[in-house]
């Protein structure tokens, strides 16, 4: 049986009029801060909304357009659309496109969801493997391409690898997906940590209708606790779709998020600045250390928080630090990779103690 997201009878309905007052509402009035702070005799004062009110479906519009002015130029404000979270639009952006038999292309390593979601709706996944550099196979991916496929996942800045690709590699990539007809849904959550910011590529949803970007605060910026992700599409049709299912889901996100958001947006370059500096003085660190360890081997991206450190027993290795001195690290099957190894977070503040710990003598 096809899944139906159909919308909503009572979204639809009120959906027709925007701007009138709803007097149908099945909850109290929300609170204000000065009600809130009488019945509760703390003080909300400083609460950032006039009250605690539902956001609208597609999400705060002020915000929206702060978004589209600030990131996608190319785009309209109703191209947006803020979700809970970044697995939230993944899982709307693949039930709205792919149904069962289609077939989608996906690079390894990825991120689980990457390929689980669209397996789980009965498509049939091409994992494409990464160069040993972490590059495209552009042979492989035309080939790929050309085996009907609907969808093309792109993810860079990459995850697990940091890796990253240029704006020429970009357009090749899109312009072997415009000649197929392939749609393309691009996870881009790691826009904003390129380690030189010269290399930022633009949204592909910004530069290619027939795609979804998403995006989310808790990476890039760095805001796990601010729970709010967004979509980017130009195809209306497709973004119709999204907003069906969304009322079937989270119907929309905080509002107290959304007000965090807008005071975050005007810093998001000393924002990422403070990240990646951060990130390039422990690629430093995680370098020196490696000298000391030949077992362990990792080229080091370009972007994202992240690295793949190569090791022929990652499992057993992985599975012995969390055992023995207690930290994680996510390790090859996590990833839908062959590749053996363990993805390391670059991110981390007191570096090298971390290196001290699990590689004895690296400093």
């Amino acid at each position: 049986m096809e899944k139906s997201f159909n919308n909503l009878k009572m979204m639809a309905w009120s959906d027709s009029w925007p701007k009138a007052t709803a007097i149908s509402n099945s909850n109290p009035a929300p609170f204000t801060a000065a009600e809130l702070s009488e019945v509760t005799g703390d003080d909300f004062s400083l609460l950032p909304l006039d009250d605690l009110e539902y956001q609208s479906t597609q999400g705060d519009l002020e915000l929206r357009q702060m978004m589209v002015n600030q990131w996608y130029s190319r785009s309209q404000v109703n191209d947006l659309m803020l979700t809970a979270g970044a697995q939230e639009a993944l899982f709307i952006a693949f039930q709205a496109i792919v149904k069962k038999g289609d077939h989608v292309v996906c690079f390894t390593p990825c991120f689980e969801p990457l390929t689980l979601m669209p397996e789980q709706l009965g498509a049939r996944i091409t994992r494409l493997p990464l160069t040993d550099d972490w590059q495209i196979d552009f042979d492989a991916l035309a080939t790929a391409l050309k085996d009907d496929a609907k969808v093309l996942v792109l993810n860079f800045p990459h995850n697990p690898t940091g890796a990253h690709i240029s704006q020429q590699m970009l357009n090749e990539v899109l312009q072997l997906c415009a000649k197929q007809q392939v749609f393309v849904i691009s996870d881009e959550v790691f826009r904003g940590l390129e380690h030189d910011p010269d290399k930022r590529l633009p949204a592909v949803a910004n530069i290619y209708k027939n795609a979804i970007s998403i995006g989310v605060m808790s990476k890039a910026f760095a805001m796990p606790a601010v729970r709010v992700g967004w979509l980017l599409c130009q195809n209306h049709q497709v973004y119709q779709r999204m907003l069906a299912i969304k009322n079937h889901l989270s119907i929309c996100v905080s509002g107290l998020d959304v007000a965090f958001m807008k005071k975050a947006i005007p810093f998001d370059e000393l924002i990422w600045q403070r990240s990646v500096a951060l990130i390039n003085f422990n690629k430093g660190l995680l370098n020196k250390a490696l000298r000391h360890h030949p077992a362990f081997n990792c080229h080091m991206g370009e972007a994202s928080a992240t690295c793949y450190v190569v090791h022929d027993d990652a499992r057993i290795w992985a599975s012995d630090l969390a055992d023995q001195r207690g930290f994680k690290v996510l390790p090859a099957h996590c990833f839908e990779t062959d590749i053996q190894g363990f993805r390391l977070s670059l991110g981390i503040k007191n570096f090298q103690q971390i290196l001290d710990s699990i590689w004895p003598q690296s400093n």
